[in-house]
């Protein structure tokens, strides 16, 4: 058995022309190839990025969707104060919680979607009835049966309405 290594020729001052274009060739398939995997990388860290991105608004959706009906229940309690309690302190105390609570829903892109004396828009409203109002264009909210939010532009829940006949 030949434990040698084998020999290599070694390399002369001059290379014949087709070596030369071989080894061009394969630096410039070589270099062509170290371009697209840094762009496939950089594609792929974008990507990633974006479904991180997405995931976590898919997470807060979520939450923020489990969190609003705490609030239709703070305003439907709100709307049923006695008027001699009004001015008590449980009830200041009440109603500042729940401000709070929205301004922290606020900071993280959370807004009310505006209703009363606006036209319908089907994208924000969700009609579940129609009545008559004095002085009231048709197409026009009358009535919010149930709050709607918007989270970062995007409809989270749409509100209820009563639109004019």
């Amino acid at each position: 058995m030949n434990t040698n290594p084998p020999k290599q020729s070694k390399p002369t001052g001059e290379q014949s022309p087709t070596e030369v274009q071989k080894l061009q060739a394969a630096i410039e398939q070589l270099t062509n190839s170290l371009a697209r995997t840094q762009a496939d990388f950089e594609n792929y860290r974008k990507r990633q990025a974006q479904d991180q991105k997405n995931f976590l608004e898919f997470a807060n959706s979520q939450l923020i969707l489990e969190l609003l009906p705490v609030i239709d229940n703070f305003n439907r309690a709100f709307q049923h104060i006695p008027e001699n309690l009004k001015n008590d302190q449980w009830v200041s105390g009440t109603v500042a919680i729940e401000k709070q609570f929205m301004q922290i829903l606020e900071k993280i892109g959370v807004q009310k979607i505006e209703t009363l004396g606006k036209k319908a828009d089907p994208k924000v409203h969700e009609i579940i009835g129609v009545a008559e109002k004095e002085k009231t264009e048709k197409d026009t909210i009358i009535d919010e049966v149930e709050a709607g939010y918007l989270l970062n532009g995007k409809v989270l829940r749409p509100a209820k309405v009563m639109v004019q006949k």
